[in-house]
């Protein structure tokens, strides 16, 4: 019997594969957002990847990233300085394995310097009437870092450094995948390829493993998802603060996609992680909560940017203000 199709029927096929493309059932990805305070960005807490394996081909990604920090505080062993900038430009690669499996690496650059963000949030404090913290008792555009920890002194860096940070190799395997949700469990090791006198890495080699869980539409909006995650990274011992430093940290993120079109998706997102340094001073990587505002353009099915701002929920243990730009590209 031979099929007739009708206008109608045409028209009705047409609108079920654009709200496909507009809406689909996948979960958005999460925001790939680090810690980056001076002490905290030294260890192997991983970025957020997704509840989605590659099933084929290859993901090449391009972070710039900078924050800027303004913090300082003493106790009875323990006095810690920070004034400066850190900017990272991170090359990563994903690609498909065997059969639901992925691997994927991180090479970052890491560049503390002076900065030139310390006018824009001097000016905007100003506007908006809010405390600057002493900020307008440095001068702009300067780089201090200090630390002392029981009469020694764990770094003094007043000059601009940069060199190549700690390597990041990690494999995913996706436990399930159905239209509605996703599942996948990760494993990361991060290299001692930096340098600690530098901070651009810890001397030590860190292993993490997680497990990150993504829904599609949300309440039945067909707009908006969710992605979760959680896990433990084991710290190896490494050169800053050596005996103040944990053995292990717990890490988690929460976050919401919502489709605002076919191209544009709008994201939140907390970030948490615990003590990684005992020092008694939130400045020396102490827990984090981190709160970030961003948005994901999708300039193809394989291309795409993101833009992200980062801000500290919990006062002095990261950065107070972060930004970060991605371009991503996704080829079979």
């Amino acid at each position: 019997m031979a099929m007739s199709f009708t206008a109608p029927t045409i028209r009705g096929a047409v609108m079920l594969a654009t709200v496909g493309f507009m809406f689909p059932s996948a979960a958005e990805a999460p925001l790939h957002i680090r810690n980056l305070s001076p002490a905290a960005q030294l260890y192997g807490v991983p970025r957020a990847l997704g509840a989605d394996v590659l099933e084929a081909g290859y993901e090449m990604t391009f972070f710039t990233e900078f924050a800027n920090s303004w913090s300082s505080d003493i106790d009875d062993d323990t006095l810690a300085f920070f004034d400066g900038e850190i900017e990272v430009l991170t090359y990563g690669y994903r690609r498909a394995l065997a059969d639901r499996w992925e691997f994927a690496v991180e090479v970052p650059y890491v560049i503390h310097h002076g900065g030139f963000l310390d006018r824009p949030i001097d000016e905007f404090h100003d506007v908006f009437g809010f405390d600057d913290d002493g900020r307008d008792l440095a001068g702009q555009g300067q780089l201090d870092y200090y630390v002392q920890h029981d009469g020694s002194v764990a770094i003094d860096m007043q000059r601009d450094t940069r060199d190549w940070g700690d390597v990041r190799a990690q494999i995913g395997y996706q436990l399930h995948s159905d239209a509605d949700s996703a599942l996948a469990v990760r494993a990361m090791v991060k290299m001692p390829t930096g340098d600690s006198d530098q901070l651009t890495g810890s001397d030590g080699t860190d292993v993490a493993t997680w497990i990150e869980y993504g829904r599609s539409s949300l309440f039945g909006n067909a707009r908006a998802s969710l992605n979760a995650g959680a896990g433990m990274v084991a710290l190896g011992k490494g050169e800053f603060l050596s005996d103040a430093q944990e053995d292990f940290a717990g890490f988690a993120h929460l976050g919401l996609g919502f489709r605002l079109s076919s191209r544009l998706v709008a994201l939140g997102q907390l970030n948490y992680h615990s003590r990684l340094i005992d020092t008694g001073l939130a400045q020396v990587a102490e827990y984090a909560v981190q709160g970030t505002l961003g948005a994901r353009w999708h300039w193809n099915d394989g291309l795409y940017s993101e833009f992200a701002f980062v801000e500290d929920v919990k006062s002095d243990s990261t950065s107070d203000v972060q930004f970060q730009l991605v371009l991503g590209a996704r080829l079979n």
